[in-house]
């Protein structure tokens, strides 16, 4: 939802506000902007002119809260609307949105804690969205009309769940317009083929979905990616241009034999123009193919690579030394912390100054945690 209140922002001004805290109460004539807090869904919204609204259902016993004909009826200036929950509501799409020709100009669309939208095509009809944000809901797929959102440049899905067959990325890449895609911890039912196409993404968080384990979206990152538990096979160009622009790397045992026994340059190219060298954080896991992390034979010297790494992880990776050849200008100068679980094969001194460029000193203290297989019995 972090979209929303930049919109909310430029949108409030010094416009009129009501704020609703009884479902009976009536929309004031000519209010722009309107935030209700209630425990059911009002009966009809009177808004000819709002612009912005938000709805909050705040009772949690009452999942199954009753939803009117209609309930957006009139409301053709509508640009931002917000539905959210504190329980997982079972209401459809299809009966929320029964009357979106009234909501055709609506450019920002969030709703969180719906748990039976199901078919959610019908939003294909608002042609002005611009950004739709779906948290934790249940709906069937991505369907596929929503590449014709021709205004279409921020999606995010976080925490859903798709019950059909078709991966949600079978329609993303298909999305030409979208600059930013917010891709988090959703379960889908099965895998999809590969993925050989993806729009030009300014901002992206891509990652899959773990039982164990919760990831809050970090709006700060402008590029994260986690390769494990994704359910979909990303074509190896789709692969290395999303490695390329990460800020937050994860890489797992999902992407095995194709033929990569090192980061740079196998799968990071330094010729590469999407190569940035803006890694901050870098974690390896169950990847026995990896022999190191850099092999520096081909490359040129005056490149820096992981000068930016404040975190590295590796856990049950097939590293035999950080860096075969000399180290890059500036390798891991920033580097804070340093975690090391089963690398059975790692060798040697973790950084032999004697390949270092300029014969720069590793003597910098960071934290460094290793544990040997004897730790995990």
């Amino acid at each position: 939802m972090h979209d929303l209140v930049r919109e909310v922002a430029l949108w409030i001004g010094n416009k009129q506000v009501q704020v609703g805290y009884n479902s009976n109460s009536a929309l004031m004539e000519n209010i722009q902007y309107s935030s209700w807090n209630i425990v059911d869904f009002p009966n009809h919204f009177d808004g000819k002119k709002l612009e912005v609204l938000l709805l909050w259902i705040n009772d949690a016993n009452s999942p199954r809260v009753k939803v009117p004909d209609s309930p957006f009826e009139g409301m053709e200036n509508l640009k931002i609307l917000a539905l959210m929950s504190s329980s997982d509501l079972e209401i459809s799409a299809a009966s929320l949105f029964q009357s979106s020709l009234s909501l055709t100009n609506v450019r920002t669309l969030a709703i969180k804690n719906f748990q039976s939208l199901g078919d959610i095509s019908i939003l294909a009809h608002l042609k002005d969205l611009e950004s739709l944000e779906l948290n934790n809901c249940l709906i069937i797929e991505l369907p596929k009309e929503i590449k014709e959102l021709q205004k279409l440049r921020l999606l995010e899905m976080v925490n859903c769940s798709f019950t059909g067959r078709n991966n949600p990325f079978e329609v993303i890449g298909n999305c030409s317009e979208l600059e930013e895609v917010y891709y988090v911890s959703n379960h889908v039912a099965g895998y999809c083929g590969q993925i050989t196409t993806l729009p030009a993404l300014q901002k992206y968080h891509i990652r899959g979905w773990h039982h164990f384990d919760f990831y809050k979206v970090d709006f700060s990152v402008s590029r994260y990616f986690d390769s494990r538990d994704l359910r979909v096979e990303f074509s190896k160009e789709i692969f290395k241009l999303l490695v390329a622009g990460a800020e937050i790397l994860m890489l797992g045992e999902d992407y095995y034999n194709r033929g990569w026994t090192n980061i740079v340059p196998d799968i990071l190219s330094v010729e590469d123009d999407n190569m940035k060298d803006q890694l901050a954080r870098l974690s390896l896991h169950s990847m026995n193919e990896i022999k190191c992390l850099i092999h520096t034979e081909n490359l040129r010297p005056d490149v820096a690579i992981f000068s930016k790494l404040v975190e590295l992880k590796l856990e049950s990776v097939g590293v035999r030394e950080l860096c075969h050849g000399t180290y890059p200008v500036d390798f891991l100068k920033q580097i804070k912390e340093l975690h090391l679980s089963r690398c059975k094969q790692l060798e040697g001194t973790l950084f032999d100054e004697s390949k270092a460029v300029g014969k720069t000193r590793y003597y910098k203290m960071f934290e460094v945690e290793i544990h040997s297989s004897r730790d995990y019995g």
